[in-house]
């Protein structure tokens, strides 16, 4: 199945290593549509509850999801790790501060 950039999926991140983000969560999906496509993997940034002031992170609200883009948290996951589809990311002005965020972080 090929999954689209900023839709809001359930994703088992166990077993985790260090200072990996853990448990079963939400994370969006950052990759392009293109990548997606062609790969068996996806590029996620989880969504955390615990709310820090940092450059990385995006609060995010939807009806079904509130908390906190981790972008210093993305990583590549294979597609056995997603449990299922939560939701599809809308909002214009977050999505900017993703893509900006990222270029920043890239830069």
């Amino acid at each position: 199945m090929s999954y689209k950039k900023y839709e809001i999926l359930l994703i088992n991140y166990d077993p985790a290593l260090g200072t990996e983000i853990t448990k079963t969560r939400p994370s969006i999906v950052i990759s392009s549509d293109i990548y997606n496509k062609l790969s068996n993997q996806l590029i996620v940034a989880p969504i955390t509850s615990v709310h820090r002031e940092w450059g990385t992170r995006i609060d995010i609200d939807t009806k079904k999801t509130k908390g906190q883009i981790a972008l210093d948290q993305m990583r590549s996951i294979s597609s056995i790790r997603i449990v299922k589809k939560l939701d599809t990311l809308k909002d214009e002005e977050t999505k900017k501060k993703i893509t900006e965020t990222l270029e920043i972080i890239f830069e």
